[in-house]
């Protein structure tokens, strides 16, 4: 070897070994010292399994060489290194070098080492901050999506069971012929489908929770009938008995049954919106002595409702949880 090239070796700051194909160690540079912790003088000239047996605990580095010099094949791989208590990662690179490569007559090895510890070490890391991070997004989407069905029992468990069927869409899918979906992208589909409702908490509780069509306007209603048949029944005490006041007591119970009737029902025909409207036009005595509608007109839209308990600004609220999911 002349002196350029030792001059080459020397100035690189990967680690370089020339083997001769017996095993022994024929040149180092610096770099070789620094990542193995051995001074070249130690190195050179000796048999590597001499210094395999001198350094025990790095097998699987000698080896990687060794293999490579006996079966005169080029490799490439990382293998763990021990100095001491540090534990590095080395990429290990052999190349054959043929005859008077390098200086040696019967040719032999080149064997290029790099210290990859702190990359892998970086990358182990962020991997774990990955997982970690993963995991917590997992919890904070399920906390979200428990409380989207537990505000409600009409959503109850819907969420899970539509991660259960996305997830077995996605098994099938993969099995059919020529079909396949990139193993990096089922996490987010299914979060995907996990948070697809997460914008029901911005719809409020009396509307997703609506049970019948009046919701918690049922009991304004009633209260208005029931002060309305009082105050009639001062009048009559007041005005004495007539049958104008008698027909209104008895229209206001009977408008009482009716609201009732018409707020539970699960389908309106047209004889039902026909009372709807008869409802509408009642009047209701006040203890101000002014007659109001028995009915306002939220009130009137919601018993005309004919399926379902929901009116159009209502149902049209509950819908836009998709927009605020996509926002989300």
């Amino acid at each position: 070897m002349d002196k350029n090239e030792e001059i080459i070796y020397e100035n690189l700051s990967d680690g370089i070994l020339l083997v001769e194909l017996d095993g022994k160690i024929r040149l180092v540079n610096q770099s070789v010292a620094e990542i193995l912790g051995m001074g070249g003088a130690e190195l050179k000239g000796k048999k590597l399994v001499r210094l395999m047996m001198e350094h025990e605990g790095n097998d699987e580095f000698f080896q990687c060489i060794l293999d490579a010099v006996y079966s005169k094949q080029k490799s490439s791989d990382i293998v763990r290194y021990h100095l001491g208590s540090e534990e590095k990662r080395l990429r290990v690179v052999s190349s054959l070098l043929p005859p008077g490569g390098g200086g040696m007559e019967k040719g032999g090895l080149a064997v290029l080492l790099s210290d990859l510890t702190k990359i892998i070490t970086l990358s182990e890391k962020n991997e774990e901050l990955n997982r970690r991070l993963s995991g917590f997004i997992d919890r904070f989407v399920q906390v979200m999506i428990g409380a989207v069905e537990a505000r409600t029992p009409y959503n109850a468990n819907h969420t899970k069971n539509m991660v259960r069927y996305g997830t077995r869409f996605l098994d099938w899918w993969c099995i059919q012929p020529g079909q396949s979906f990139p193993e990096e992208m089922r996490t987010p589909v299914l979060a995907s489908i996990w948070l697809h409702d997460i914008g029901k908490l911005i719809v409020p509780r009396s509307i997703m929770d609506k049970p019948t069509r009046l919701g918690n306007r049922y009991e304004d209603v009633m209260h208005r009938i029931t002060v309305a048949i009082l105050c009639e029944e001062l009048r009559e005490q007041k005005e004495g008995p007539s049958e104008e006041i008698k027909e209104r007591i008895e229209a206001l119970r009977d408008a009482s049954e009716k609201v009732k009737t018409l707020n539970e029902a699960s389908f309106l025909d047209a004889e039902a919106l026909k009372s709807v409207e008869e409802l509408a036009r009642l009047q209701c005595l006040t203890p101000e002595g002014n007659y109001v509608p028995l009915l306002d007109d939220y009130e009137r839209e919601a018993l005309s409702i004919e399926r379902g308990t929901l009116t159009a600004k209502e149902r049209q609220c509950v819908q836009s949880h998709v927009v605020h999911s996509e926002r989300c």
